[in-house]
């Protein structure tokens, strides 16, 4: 089955995720919801490469899903996550994730970027601010 966010911790302290690039049915958003809130009731310090270069972007509905069910973790990730970056591969792409912000801002300092080179110096960057 398709999943919304592949996750790759193996950069442990940077959570790698690729973004599907097929729809995927509302059950898979919210698995993948699910683990990204794992992740932050660690309790450690991480960030976030999104690389939604393919995504296939999600409509109204699942967009509004998304962001309720964050909302549970939203106060782990404000704590412990040190920055989110997004790769995204135009335009379109960029204006989706901004109004997914729109719906549920983000507690932590987040950046959209044209590459992967520009978002991983951004968020070494964060890595090595302090908390």
């Amino acid at each position: 089955m398709t999943e919304y966010f592949k996750i790759d911790e193996r950069a442990w302290p940077r959570v790698r995720i690729n973004i599907a690039d097929v729809p995927v049915p509302d059950e898979a958003l919210l698995r993948s919801v699910q683990q990204l809130g794992a992740i932050a009731k660690r309790g450690e310090r991480y960030t976030l490469l999104f690389d939604a270069r393919g995504a296939k972007p999600l409509g109204a509905q699942q967009r509004k899903l998304l962001a309720d069910a964050s909302l549970p973790t939203a106060p782990y990730a404000a704590r412990n996550c040190a920055g989110s970056a997004i790769v995204v591969s135009n335009m379109v792409l960029a204006g989706i994730v901004t109004a997914l912000h729109w719906l549920k801002p983000t507690d932590y300092p987040e950046k959209v970027f044209s590459s992967l080179e520009e978002a991983e110096a951004w968020l070494d960057e964060r890595q090595c601010a302090p908390v």
